[in-house]
């Protein structure tokens, strides 16, 4: 067997056990992979005729997803002392970056003995911290009910100690980061320059609670999640500027090296994480000349992640949202090319938006009806009319925060891009202000109707196109 397609196998195989993993208790969960087993010998011996070696290794790796999982949360439980609903002291040093809410600022702390772990900590919008510093502690701490989430503390009294930062490149990329949003602040209205950070830097903490439920209502919360098109923005921008003083290697150390800073601007939120380690593995490929294989990619961005945090992949909705969006853009797209007659030439791209958002909609839309309950019906109108002036807001949000010292070139700038803003913040809001479809158990039948014949027209679309060749 080809060693890629082992790995590839072994990834898939590692998820499915932390996947029954998170889902069934410990005792169950022995049942169900002692059933995979013996059916997988079964399968084995009747249809695929594998040797003998690699049956065990797909067991073992199997097993080891499973065990995995339940290691890391008896490690993580070991390793996080708290207190409970009662008021104690404590000291931490704050190990994120401080996001500014409507009416509070939230960051995480790395608590010192005699406690241990990682706590959230909700205090005043006025308050002025930041990554590095050393704070004593006087408050509540409660237990979170989501299992993927800190324990949080709801405005402590805080006293700050010193200031001392693990890691002196993050503070520094912070402090770009908040520099950035500042000089946002200072050129458009609150709406403009939350949703520019948020298109740049996925920073959704200053949305207005309106505003957050109109683009959930119009289906372009996508927009502010930032996935391998951002990401693909950025890197194309600096190989369009490196290429014409620097060598292949270089771009690709600096590529790679700007990758990772805007992951840790954005604070490694599961789309972009998913995206980086995607987009660094095609960069490699490129320049040391292996092909690039996306299933490969998706599936090792997956496998990292999972180690990482292997309570993402059930209780992270962004993690899933973000490899179902992809899946449904590799998928689906191309039947949609089709039948639109895609041919990337059409006015501001637009046939080239429609088939996108149809592919990552189509996959994402059953799992935002099982955690909502609802769909935006003009998701597609909505995304056609936005997605174009994307690239250029992020150009353009890059210009003005790197010239902000030069007030009269940046302000002009400004102008240009607080127009592009009003017009993407207008259709949000007239949208976001109509009515979801909300589903009774007629239009569950209907949805999994129209489902059965999408996969049926791809499937004869490509049986076609094979028995053509």
């Amino acid at each position: 067997m080809i060693l890629a397609n082992l790995f590839f196998i072994n990834s898939i195989l590692f998820l499915i056990g932390i996947l029954i993993a998170s889902l069934i208790s410990f005792n169950s969960s022995f049942l169900i992979l002692f059933f995979i087993i013996i059916l997988g010998f079964f399968l084995n011996i009747f249809k695929f005729n594998l040797s003998f070696k690699y049956i065990l290794i797909f067991i073992f790796v199997l097993l080891f997803g499973f065990l995995y999982f339940h290691f890391r949360i008896f490690w993580e439980q070991r390793n996080n002392f708290f207190i409970y609903n009662q008021k104690i002291e404590f000291i931490g040093k704050i190990s994120s970056d401080v996001l500014n809410f409507e009416n509070y600022k939230k960051f995480t702390i790395k608590l010192e003995s005699p406690f241990h772990g990682k706590l959230d900590i909700i205090t005043s919008k006025y308050s002025n911290y930041q990554y590095g510093d050393r704070l004593k502690i006087n408050g509540i701490i409660e237990k979170s009910l989501k299992p993927n989430q800190n324990s949080v503390s709801f405005y402590p009294e805080i006293n700050f100690l010193e200031s001392k930062p693990d890691f002196k490149l993050f503070s520094f990329l912070y402090k770009i980061k908040n520099y950035f949003l500042n000089q946002f602040k200072k050129f458009f209205s609150y709406d403009e320059q939350a949703l520019i950070s948020g298109i740049i830097f996925g920073q959704t903490s200053e949305f207005s609670k309106s505003f957050k439920e109109k683009m959930n209502n119009s289906g372009t919360m996508h927009i502010v999640a930032l996935s391998g098109y951002n990401v693909g923005i950025l890197v194309l921008i600096i190989n369009s500027i490196l290429i014409h003083f620097l060598g292949r290697k270089n771009i690709l150390l600096i590529s790679l090296f700007t990758i990772f800073c805007f992951v840790v601007m954005t604070g490694a939120e599961s789309s972009v994480l998913r995206a980086a380690l995607m987009f660094s593995l095609m960069i490699i490929a490129q320049n040391i000349g292996r092909i690039y294989s996306f299933w490969h990619a998706l599936i090792f961005a997956a496998l990292i992640m999972n180690i990482l945090n292997p309570k993402i992949l059930i209780y992270d909705l962004g993690f899933q949202l973000s490899f179902l969006s992809i899946l449904g853009i590799i998928y689906f797209k191309p039947y949609f090319d089709i039948l639109f007659k895609n041919n990337n030439e059409s006015f501001l791209n637009w046939k080239e938006n429609l088939t996108t958002t149809l592919g990552a909609q189509i996959a994402v839309l059953p799992l935002i009806f099982l955690n909502f309950g609802k769909i935006s019906l003009f998701s597609l109108i909505a995304n056609i009319l936005i997605l174009s002036f994307i690239p250029l807001l992020m150009f353009f949000g890059f210009i003005i925060g790197i010239f902000s010292f030069i007030r009269p070139f940046a302000y002009i700038i400004s102008l240009i891009t607080s127009l592009i803003l009003k017009y993407e913040i207008f259709i949000i809001n007239f949208f976001g202000s109509l009515n979801n479809i909300s589903f009774n158990l007629i239009s569950v039948f209907l949805f999994i109707l129209f489902y059965v014949w999408l996969f049926y027209n791809i499937f004869k679309i490509k049986y076609y196109s094979i028995k053509n060749e």
